[in-house]
């Protein structure tokens, strides 16, 4: 999906060109708690893809990811919310993901500390986003922030 948004300004050719980010909602949502993100992405150069999760079960959900991650040409950072993050950790197993993004400092649904541990468990790098469980819709920059700086870091 693109979507033009007046007052950004695309970086230059050089800058995220060919990385992808792929998007995974959480439970009870769809691929629009997004929309805020996507375009401070796309106007830095990122193609971006939001999964349609059907919300079935694991194994769904993890073979829609997969599909969008197959359909991308290029490295692949690997965004999930909430449960899009159990998603994320299954489905994040292929060689072209280069990178996972998922912490809310205020996030009162999975306890920060707990998201903490896990990453710890990976040695991920951790950005926080001072933001509650939805930081995408509520502080939807800082998410876009994080994303690209895991998308600069990413080979």
């Amino acid at each position: 999906m693109t979507i033009n948004v007046a007052g950004f300004h695309a970086a230059p050719p050089q800058d995220l060109k060919g990385k992808n980010v792929v998007l995974v909602h959480g439970a009870f949502a769809d691929g629009s708690s997004w929309d805020k993100v996507i375009p401070l992405l796309e106007a830095r150069g990122l193609h971006v893809g939001a999964v349609r999760n059907p919300l079935r079960s694991l194994a769904d959900d993890v073979s829609a990811t997969k599909r969008v991650i197959d359909q991308q040409t290029g490295p692949v950072i690997l965004v999930g919310h909430s449960w899009g993050g159990v998603v994320v950790s299954e489905a994040g197993n292929d060689d072209k993901v280069k990178s996972l993004v998922v912490i809310s400092a205020q996030d009162r649904m999975i306890d920060p500390t707990l998201q903490q541990k896990m990453a710890a468990n990976i040695d991920a790098k951790v950005t926080r986003v001072n933001a509650s469980h939805v930081a995408m819709v509520r502080q939807p920059k800082a998410v876009a922030d994080a994303i690209l700086a895991a998308s600069r870091a990413a080979q």
